[in-house]
């Protein structure tokens, strides 16, 4: 009997030691697939949805790396787990059933307002989100509201009044114990669900218009990218950059500015794909509207002719469905992940302790092994939700 119990434990700590093993690896795999998409200098590169990806991964190899590693040491007996001091035991305890399970699901609810707000903001700040790299500032305090929150809320929580000295928390109250799953885990995952459905049901924008073609500047080197979403003709068709050519100035047909009688005459070339949009998604007197806007003109107004606007060249249009879809289901599914994996847990620990008032709780082998399974399910939740990342980077 002995050597059977010696064998199960030598086959759990196996077993652990490969789970902590592939957490560290995927997690680190996520992290420098993100680096990657990050980096590149493109319009989805100034996200804050980098950062906070990256911090929930780091988050998971931490959970490898302290409280499963304690775990692993106490199952191996080197040193056996009493023998552990108290904090590193509350402390890692603390971290993996109530501080990581709250960051995640806040974390969740946070990348879905970030994905909305990113989607919905469409053609507004297009320049100054351009300038922002993914590490900057304002993305790096965006990433870090869920730690903070964590940090704030669930560590004061769960370590106030706790005697180290003696390792025992006879002082917590029963309703205390039971505000630590409701705060860190029920209801954070329980929004974060909801959160989830109600973006997932939201329609996508239809069209997002890309020009990401170096253009340059005959008066000087200038180089731009631009994104715009739910683009209007009417109010950017005659928009360009500040390096303009004015209706007044005298014409040159060899050094390639038009004759003013011939410009005026003639009107500004539409680009075909613009024509083409606008035929197909305007109504008519929208686009004559357009071609209008150019001509009643005063004598003294400037027509801007900016080299980054539109052209055949530079002008394409980016069905962007695809990949709000493709968010929206990666959260949903993050959040469908987090439910059923770490949820069970925290009800079976709030069914234990509602049941201690009464002290009806079947206390056999086949509950703790119930109990056992669903911790086991609770630590997979870090190996499988970075695959869920990863599919989105791919």
């Amino acid at each position: 009997m002995a050597n059977t119990d010696t064998e199960d434990k030598d086959n759990g700590s196996n077993i652990l030691l490969i789970v902590i093993i592939s957490i560290v690896c995927i997690n680190h795999l996520l992290v420098y697939k993100v680096f990657l998409e990050a980096r590149k200098k493109t319009r989805f590169s100034s996200r804050a949805k980098h950062l906070i990806v990256i911090l929930q991964a780091y988050g998971d190899i931490c959970l490898a790396l302290f409280p499963l590693a304690l775990r692993l040491k106490g199952m191996m007996r080197n040193p056996p787990m009493m023998s552990i001091f108290c904090w590193k035991r509350v402390l890692a305890y603390t971290y993996l059933f109530h501080l990581l399970p709250f960051v995640h699901a806040s974390g969740v609810i946070v990348l879905i307002a970030e994905s909305f707000l990113f989607w919905r903001r469409g053609t507004e700040n297009v320049q100054e989100s351009m300038g922002q790299r993914w590490y900057s500032l304002k993305f790096q305090l965006v990433s870090v509201i869920p730690w903070i929150l964590g940090l704030l809320l669930v560590l004061p929580l769960i370590l106030a009044g706790f005697d180290f000295k003696t390792c025992s928390a006879e002082d917590y109250s029963l309703e205390r114990i039971e505000s630590f799953y409701w705060i860190t885990i029920i209801l954070p995952g329980s929004f974060a669900l909801l959160c989830a459905f109600a973006y997932a049901s939201i329609k996508a924008p239809l069209f997002s218009q890309s020009s990401n073609a170096n253009t340059e500047d005959k008066t000087g080197n200038f180089t731009d990218q631009v994104f715009l979403s739910n683009f209007d003709p009417k109010q950017n068709i005659a928009y360009g950059c500040s390096k303009t050519l004015k209706v007044n100035q005298v014409g040159c047909k060899e050094c390639g500015r038009p004759l003013q009688d011939e410009f005026l005459s003639e009107g500004p070339k539409v680009p075909e794909r613009l024509t083409y949009w606008v035929n197909n998604n305007l109504a008519s007197n929208t686009a004559s509207e357009v071609s209008r806007s150019y001509t009643n003109m005063d004598d003294g107004d400037e027509l801007l002719i900016g080299t980054e606007i539109y052209t055949p060249e530079s002008l394409t249009i980016v069905d962007t469905t695809p990949v709000v879809k493709r968010e929206k289901w990666t959260r949903l599914a993050a959040a469908i992940l987090f439910c059923v994996f770490s949820m069970p847990c925290a009800i079976m620990d709030l069914t234990y302790i509602l049941s201690q008032k009464d002290s009806l709780w079947p206390d056999s082998i086949q509950m703790e092994t119930s109990m056992e399974i669903l911790y086991r399910l609770h630590v997979l939740r870090s190996l499988i939700s970075p695959l869920l990342w990863l599919n989105e980077y791919s």
